[in-house]
C-alpha cells in the first residue's frame, strides 16, 4: 500500500506537525508513504532524513503536480480544503480514492465560493475523517452522517519524571486572535503566582505578538512573563514545566494539550472544542469556561497550592492519553480506514 499525504503549505503548524509524526509511524508499519507540502526544513528535512519521499508545494497547482509525481500511490490522504481539491484533480484520471482529514471546526472552506467547492469535494471522498467529535458535530447536519471521528494521537515520550518539574506555567500556541492568549495573560496577572516565584512562559509567534507583549507589560509583574518565540522543543519543555495553560476555545483537537497529557503534565484549558474530549474528560476540574479569566486563575492557584492535586492531575491525564490518544492507536484507526477504502475500490472496479 502506498499512501500519499497532501497539504498546501510551507509552514509547520498543527497539520504539518501531525504529518511529521504520522508519516514515519505508517512507514514503520510497512506502508509506503510520501508527503507533498509543508515546511522544507521542519517537515521535509525530518521526513527525507527517515527515507520518506517529500516534495514542496505552496500552491494548489503544485500539490496537484506533486500528487502525480512518479505515480504509484494507491490513495491520497488530504489535509485542508486546498489539498482536498488538489487530490480530486490529481486523482480524477486514473482514478484514485481520496481520504480527507478535517482538522478545523466548521464546514470546508472559509468563504462562500470555497464552501461550494467543499461540498463538491465531499461527493468524491472515499472517507471523510474528523479529528475530534467536536469537529464532526460542527459539520452541517445534512452531511454529518458521512463523517467519522478518528482522533489524532501523539508519540509516547515515556514515563514522566516529577523531579524535573520547574515552577513554570507554559502557553504554547500561535499568537493569533483565535487562540485567546490574552486570557492566559490576564489569568496569570490575577493569579498572583509571579509574587511566589513562578513564571509564565509563552512559546509561539504571530500577528498578535506586539499587542500581547504590551498587555503583559501593563498587567503582569516585570520579568514574570517570558517570551520564547517559535521553539522546536515544545515536547521537551512540556516534560519540565508544572502546568500547561491552553486558553483557546477554537481548538478542533489541541495537539499541544495531548502532548502535555502524554508527558503527564496537568493542563488548564478552556472547556470548548476538542479540549472537552481530552483533558476535559480526564480532569474535568481543570477546565474553565471560555474567556473566564477568574476561573482560569483560580484553577492555576489551586494546582500550585496543592502539589498532591497537581500530581494526581498529571497521572490522570497520562492515563487518559495511554488509553485513547497514542500515536499507535491513531495509526491503527487510519490503517483500518485505508484498507476498507481500497477493498471497496477494488470491489467496484
Amino acid at each position: 500500500m502506498h499512501v500519499r499525504h497532501l497539504v498546501r503549505s510551507n509552514a509547520f503548524a498543527g497539520v504539518e506537525r501531525y504529518l511529521a509524526d504520522v508519516a514515519p509511524a505508517l512507514a514503520a508499519r510497512g506502508i509506503e508513504v510520501s508527503v507533498v507540502g509543508g515546511d522544507p526544513l521542519l517537515l521535509g528535512g525530518v521526513l527525507t532524513g527517515q527515507g520518506i519521499e517529500w516534495q514542496p508545494a505552496v500552491t494548489t497547482a503544485a500539490v496537484v503536480r506533486g500528487a502525480r509525481h512518479g505515480g504509484g500511490a494507491d490513495l491520497f490522504h488530504t489535509h485542508m480544503t486546498a489539498a482536498d481539491l488538489a487530490g480530486v484533480l490529481a486523482g480524477a484520471w486514473p482514478y484514485l480514492p481520496l481520504v480527507s482529514s478535517r482538522h478545523f471546526l466548521g464546514p470546508r472552506g472559509s468563504s462562500v465560493p470555497a464552501r461550494f467547492v467543499g461540498r463538491c469535494i465531499e461527493r468524491r471522498l472515499a472517507a471523510d475523517l474528523a479529528i475530534s467529535d467536536a469537529v464532526r458535530r460542527s459539520v452541517p447536519a445534512s452531511r454529518r452522517s458521512r463523517v467519522v471521528t478518528v482522533r489524532n494521537g501523539v508519540p509516547d515520550p515515556g514515563a514522566p519524571s516529577p523531579a524535573m518539574r520547574q515552577p513554570v506555567v507554559l502557553v504554547a500556541q500561535r499568537l493569533e486572535a483565535e487562540k485567546s492568549t490574552e486570557v492566559a495573560i490576564d489569568a496569570w496577572a490575577r493569579s498572583g503566582l509571579a509574587e511566589r516565584g513562578w513564571h509564565l512562559d509563552i512559546a509561539g509567534d504571530g500577528a498578535e505578538g506586539e499587542r500581547l507583549r504590551a498587555r503583559a507589560a501593563e498587567l503582569a509583574p516585570a520579568g514574570s512573563v517570558r517570551w520564547l518565540g517559535q521553539v522546536s522543543d515544545v515536547r521537551e519543555r512540556l516534560a519540565e514545566v508544572a502546568v500547561l495553560l491552553a486558553p483557546s476555545s477554537a481548538d478542533a483537537f489541541g495537539l499541544t494539550v495531548v502532548e502535555a497529557m502524554a508527558a503527564g503534565t496537568p493542563v488548564v484549558a478552556a472547556a470548548a472544542g476538542g479540549h472537552l474530549e481530552t483533558v476535559g474528560a480526564a480532569t474535568p476540574g481543570t477546565v474553565f469556561a471560555p474567556g473566564d479569566v477568574e476561573a482560569a486563575a483560580a484553577v492555576l492557584v489551586r494546582l500550585v497550592d496543592d502539589p498532591v492535586a497537581r500530581g494526581d492531575a498529571g497521572r490522570d491525564v497520562r492515563a487518559a492519553y495511554l488509553a485513547d490518544l497514542t500515536l499507535e492507536r491513531h495509526v491503527d484507526d487510519l490503517l483500518r480506514h485505508y484498507r476498507r477504502v481500497l477493498a471497496t475500490t477494488e470491489a467496484v472496479g
